[in-house]
C-alpha cells in the first residue's frame, strides 16, 4: 500500500512513532526496514486502544465508535449497494425506513448466507416483489461471482476491497433501510470519516502506540508505557460521557404492534425501533 493512500490521522500515529524511535520526521524520510517496525508497533498500539479494561467493570470496555447507524438505500432496479470505507459487517436486520407502501407495512429483513442470497436473487419468487433478506460481501467475491440479473437500470462501480450489502430481489421501488453497522479497524487506516472516535481520541491512540514503541523496539518501559493506562482511563471517562442513556419504550396503536426505543442524548432525544 502506498504511503499515500493512508488517511491524515494513521501518517500522524506512523510518524509520531517513527520520531520517538530517532527514524525521522515524515514517512518519506524512514527506511524500509523501519518503516516496519513502525507499523507493528502502531498496529500493536491500535489493538490495545480497542480493546482497554474498563477499569469500574475490570472487563474489556465496548466503544461507542465501534458500531454505528447508517442509512442505506437501494435504488429502484437494482440489488446492490456498496458500503463505506472503514465497514465490513452489518448486525442483525436491517430495519426500513419506508415502512408503508399501499398499505403494505414492510418487516425488517434478515441476514443469509450470500450464496443462498444470489440463489435467491437468480430465482425470485412469484409473489415477491420487495427484498426480503441481504448479505454481506467483500466485492472481490461479488466481481468474480456475479449474479446473472438483468441491471439495465442498475448503475454502479465495486472498488476491489470494499463490501457490499447483496439483496435478495431486485427492488420495485427505491427503498431506504438503517443498519447497525461495526467498524473495522484495519479499514481505518485509509478513512478520514469515523476514525477511532474522532479528533479527541488521537491522543490516547498514539500514547498506545508510542507505549508500545517503548517496550518492542526500545526495550524499555518509559514515559509513555507507564502512562498509558492513566490515559486510557481518562479515554473511556470521554466516551462514556458520549453513551447514549436509556430512556422508555413506545408503542404504536394504530398497527396494534411495533415498539420504539428513546434514547437520551448530550445533544438531543433519538428515536430508534418501528414508529
Amino acid at each position: 500500500m502506498a504511503l499515500s493512500d493512508y488517511s491524515q490521522q494513521y501518517r500522524r500515529l506512523l510518524e509520531e512513532t517513527g520520531s520517538l524511535l530517532g527514524f525521522g520526521e515524515t514517512l518519506e524520510d524512514m527506511s524500509a526496514t523501519n518503516m516496519r517496525l513502525i507499523l507493528r508497533c502502531v498496529d500493536h498500539g491500535i489493538i490495545d486502544f480497542l480493546n482497554p479494561v474498563n477499569p469500574r467493570t475490570g472487563s474489556l470496555y465496548q466503544w461507542t465508535f465501534s458500531t454505528k447507524e447508517i442509512q442505506i438505500t437501494l435504488p429502484e432496479g437494482d440489488y446492490l449497494v456498496q458500503l463505506p470505507v472503514g465497514i465490513n459487517d452489518i448486525e442483525g436486520n436491517l430495519r426500513p425506513r419506508n415502512l408503508v407502501n399501499n398499505n403494505v407495512r414492510f418487516n425488517p429483513i434478515e441476514r443469509i448466507d450470500w450464496s443462498a442470497c444470489r440463489w435467491r436473487l437468480e430465482h425470485p419468487a412469484a409473489y415477491a416483489f420487495a427484498p426480503g433478506a441481504y448479505a454481506v460481501a467483500d466485492n472481490n467475491t461479488l466481481i468474480e461471482n456475479a449474479p446473472s440479473v438483468d441491471l439495465s437500470t442498475a448503475s454502479y462501480e465495486l472498488g476491489r476491497g470494499n463490501f457490499s450489502v447483496l439483496f435478495d430481489h431486485v427492488a420495485d421501488q427505491q427503498y431506504e433501510y438503517t443498519a447497525t453497522v461495526k467498524l473495522n479497524p484495519e479499514r481505518l487506516r485509509y478513512a478520514e470519516q469515523d476514525w477511532y472516535g474522532g479528533a479527541a481520541m488521537f491522543p490516547y491512540v498514539l500514547a498506545c502506540c508510542l507505549a508500545q514503541a517503548e517496550k518492542k523496539v526500545m526495550g524499555e518501559a518509559g514515559v509513555n508505557a507507564a502512562s498509558v493506562s492513566e490515559e486510557l482511563v481518562k479515554a473511556i471517562a470521554i466516551d462514556s460521557s458520549r453513551r447514549p442513556e436509556f430512556v422508555g419504550n413506545m408503542t404504536d396503536p394504530s398497527f396494534g404492534y411495533g415498539q420504539m426505543s428513546i434514547q437520551d442524548t448530550k445533544a438531543a432525544v433519538r428515536y430508534f425501533g418501528n414508529p
